[in-house]
């Protein structure tokens, strides 16, 4: 049974790792973390945590690849479900745990503070890495720009794709997410995607490439997105940058 995106009054998700918390009072969500202590870490124990991060909006995307990336490094290590990693590992998992009790002074609003009858833009920003890809969607209202939800991929071990086809991976990523998003939105909106690769765009605006993957993404990103704009953004100022390449909470 799913459980409720908003936890009764009072309550917190059943969750041990990350837990999804709502205040009433300040109407926002927060996370609280509650780890697991252990002197030594299995591959057991590694995937048991990651398997308990609760976030089903992607807030925390840009912490919760670097989980994956970690496991994905145990599966091509053919590592024993029991044994005990090595020093470099325990050091990983360590550091990844020691920098996220920041996560805890993270608040997101519910509210997206905008006026019937308004119109809204849905800002959607796709990036990758050699390890993974991401997107990430904005609403934007008269009065503000809220965080509405994101969504990250390792680079499968088996198959990897190149820089270029990531690239790409992640844009079929975000129209799949803002066509969600967007279908939600029962009001006047108009939607934006943003990639900061000239090469991703320029198959968008060419849906006949010979290559059968490059070919089958576009088709889709365009039958997804028919009424969306695709533009430029810098690198710089591309915040899936960030769920693309991972970051430990300073």
């Amino acid at each position: 049974e799913k459980k409720p995106l908003s936890p009764p009054v009072g309550e917190e998700s059943d969750v041990e790792f990350f837990k999804y918390m709502w205040e009433p009072v300040s109407d926002e969500f927060r996370f609280k973390i509650n780890l697991v202590q252990e002197d030594k870490i299995t591959k057991r124990q590694a995937l048991s945590n990651v398997a308990r991060i609760f976030d089903p909006l992607g807030w925390l995307s840009p912490l919760t690849i670097v989980a994956k990336l970690f496991i994905q490094k145990l599966w091509v290590r053919q590592s024993a479900w029991d044994e005990i990693l090595p020093n470099e590992f325990q050091e990983e998992w360590n550091d990844f745990k020691k920098h996220i009790d920041v996560i805890q002074q993270i608040k997101i609003p519910r509210w997206i503070k905008s006026k019937i009858g308004s119109e809204l833009e849905i800002h959607g920003f796709a990036d990758a890495s050699e390890k993974a890809y991401a997107a990430v969607v904005y609403l934007k209202s008269e009065s503000s720009i809220i965080l509405l939800t994101a969504k990250s991929k390792v680079n499968p071990i088996k198959n990897k794709k190149t820089l270029p086809k990531l690239e790409l991976s992640a844009a079929h990523l975000l129209a799949k997410l803002l066509r969600k998003v967007a279908d939600i939105f029962n009001r006047p909106h108009k939607i934006y995607a943003w990639s900061d690769s000239t090469i991703t765009l320029g198959w968008i605006n060419n849906s006949k490439n010979k290559d059968k993957f490059i070919r089958s993404r576009v088709s889709e990103i365009l039958t997804l997105l028919l009424e969306a704009e695709w533009s430029h953004v810098s690198s710089k100022d591309n915040p899936a940058d960030v769920a693309s390449r991972g970051v430990c909470a300073p």
